[in-house]
């Protein structure tokens, strides 16, 4: 799909709307990130197993250690679709257990952001988690970075706009909108950022406003024309009163659409679950 920037402006021109004062980018930004919500939400009550928003990772245990941190982008502190235990070539399903099984039964459960093995692992182990991820917000580019000063600064090129009092938070993002680092704390002078930590910033990088955004949706190209409508249906209802409130971005027909385009939509494969010690420890 492409950026924030290109969906604005074509919203704009279908809408004939040309006064920057009245629909506002940074308004054109919010109803994008509304209506982005709102189809994930959608998808996810027309087809819960949906694997646009699937991603995985490998969790490395650690003998004595039975406490792992969720992924910073899970959906949801419950998104855990499946956790494999990799016995050399091959994966077998972990159980998800009641917490007050704890040390009782070989499996895992969820508290607190945290994915909590049962029993504690006695030896070091690998795992494939499965999770459902959460699609960062969508931003505008607010500068290029020209300089990183090694865990010191970073320098904007010329044509950047301030973050301070935009958000409290900002993320840096590569030419592909992927987003390289997240959750850094705004501490602006000028065209320079304070940061302790430059690992992974790069000349002509981008930062942009938010904790976790990016300057790129990330849902499937095929929604694209379903995110220009709905910001179009916004601006359409501001320009005719600013009182209007509109309960959903989409249309019936255009959700219908949408469901029928991701109903089957599976990837896993259903295997039984370990249930004894010996299978992993």
């Amino acid at each position: 799909m492409r950026k924030t920037q290109y969906l604005i402006r074509e919203a704009r021109q279908n809408t004939n709307t040309t006064d920057a004062e009245a629909i506002t980018d940074y308004l054109c930004v919010s109803l994008l990130n509304r209506a982005q919500e709102f189809i994930q939400a959608f998808l996810f009550t027309q087809n819960i197993e949906a694997k646009i928003f699937r991603k995985s990772y490998v969790l490395n245990t650690v003998s004595g250690i039975e406490e792992y941190d969720l992924p910073s982008d899970v959906y949801a502190k419950n998104s855990i679709n499946n956790i494999m235990y990799k016995n050399g070539d091959t994966y077998s399903p972990l159980k998800q257990i009641a917490e007050k099984a704890r040390g009782l039964s070989t499996g895992y459960f969820l508290s607190d952001s945290k994915i909590i093995m049962s029993p504690m692992p006695q030896s070091n182990q690998i795992f494939n988690v499965s999770y459902t991820r959460r699609l960062p917000s969508l931003a505008l580019s607010y500068g290029v970075i020209g300089t990183v000063n090694a865990n010191t600064s970073i320098v904007l090129n010329v044509g950047y706009t301030l973050l301070t009092g935009v958000d409290d938070y900002f993320s840096v993002v590569d030419s592909t909108g992927a987003v390289i680092r997240q959750g850094l704390v705004v501490s602006q002078v000028g065209d320079t950022i304070s940061l302790s930590d430059t690992s992974s910033i790069t000349a002509g990088m981008v930062v942009v406003p938010g904790a976790y955004a990016t300057t790129l949706c990330q849902l499937p190209d095929e929604l694209e024309s379903a995110m220009i409508m709905s910001l179009e249906t916004s601006i359409n209802a501001r320009l005719s009163s600013k009182d209007i409130a509109i309960s959903k971005p989409l249309t019936n027909e255009m959700l219908e659409q949408i469901g029928a385009m991701f109903a089957d939509n599976t990837t896993d494969t259903f295997m039984p679950p370990i249930v004894e010690y010996t299978e992993w420890l």
